[in-house]
């Protein structure tokens, strides 16, 4: 399953070209009101991408944007002031790889399936050396 990383904000300077109507755009907003990611949903919804979001706060603009809500709440006191992402952001990449490792098991994705994606550094050498030892 092919995936890119693209900023919100590289996505209103033209990345944005890069979404088409076969993509899920995968966007986290602890409120949802962060204005370059609910504009560059806005754009992905009319590239015809379908929307996930991430967010606290399912009724929040990118909540309403969105075609799914992942609501991922932390307790406000487990964050500096109850505001700033730092344990939710935590939470956020928590619950994305729960999902991947999910997408995985369910496209059947084999351990072979990912030395061919991944033939480089550390896990590849690793791979390389477990299929010589074989």
């Amino acid at each position: 399953m092919p995936a890119v990383f693209l900023h919100p904000s590289d996505s209103l300077h033209g990345s944005a070209g890069a979404v088409t109507d076969c993509d899920t755009v995968v966007l986290i907003s602890k409120g949802g009101k962060t204005a370059d990611v609910n504009r560059f949903a806005r754009i992905a919804r009319e590239r015809g991408a379908r929307i996930v979001a991430f967010t606290e706060d399912p009724a929040s603009e990118l909540g309403q944007l969105a075609d799914e809500v992942v609501k991922v709440k932390i307790p406000a006191d487990s964050d500096p002031f109850g505001m700033v992402a730092t344990s939710s952001s935590l939470a956020n990449a928590a619950v994305a790889d729960a999902i991947c490792e999910t997408i995985l098991h369910e496209k059947g994705y084999s351990r072979e399936s990912f030395a061919r994606t991944h033939p480089g550094g550390a896990v590849g050498e690793r791979i390389v050396r477990e299929r010589i030892l074989k």
